[in-house]
């Protein structure tokens, strides 16, 4: 039996899942929006909820598969982008977690598959991205700088602040994600 995987009732149930995981993950950010607010760094809200935008872009993503329609230039390579990077990269980076920082937690082991269902949702994305132009790269790597800059230097990636890494992971997880980082924008160039 083959599975479709561009069925509408499939990309439907997709699209539902990813709203329902907006609204669990913008929960879970309740209290850290709460911090950040009290100490008046607003400037960083949007830019911390990861998982808001990993859910977020995912149900566009799926919406526009579902919906028959192209992807936009900049829009699809951000969508394909940051599920790539995020939804792959907690593969690896929730086990380290709860193996060197944490313990073994059902909230961050569910996570797990969570995110990683994003993950493997990029390569739907990446099938129906268009041709790349060259112009919409700056934009993108420009985004990926800023979003990397603010979460290592100004404690926009919560775990980070919230726990204490060992400094060997804490680099190996950076260089992890900028792998993966360069690794999409690299597919993203090798599609164009």
């Amino acid at each position: 039996m083959k599975i479709n995987f561009y069925n509408r009732n499939f990309l439907k149930l997709l699209i539902i899942l990813n709203f329902i995981g907006i609204v669990a993950a913008f929960y879970t950010y309740i209290p850290d929006i709460k911090k950040q607010v009290a100490a008046e760094s607003y400037f960083l809200i949007p830019f911390f909820m990861v998982s808001v935008w990993l859910y977020l872009l995912a149900f566009f993503g799926t919406f526009y598969l579902h919906s028959r329609r192209e992807f936009p230039i900049f829009f699809g390579g951000l969508i394909f982008l940051f599920s790539f990077v995020y939804g792959l990269g907690s593969l690896l980076f929730y086990p380290l977690f709860m193996f060197f920082v944490y313990g073994f937690s059902l909230y961050h082991f569910w996570n797990i598959f969570a995110h990683g269902f994003v993950g493997f949702q990029s390569v739907l994305f990446f099938r129906h991205l268009k041709k790349q132009k060259f112009y919409s790269f700056a934009p993108l790597v420009f985004l990926f700088l800023f979003y990397d800059f603010l979460g290592i230097f100004y404690g926009g990636f919560l775990y980070f602040t919230d726990f204490s890494f060992p400094f060997f992971l804490k680099m190996f997880l950076i260089f992890f994600i900028v792998f993966l980082q360069v690794l999409a924008f690299y597919l993203l160039y090798k599609k164009a």
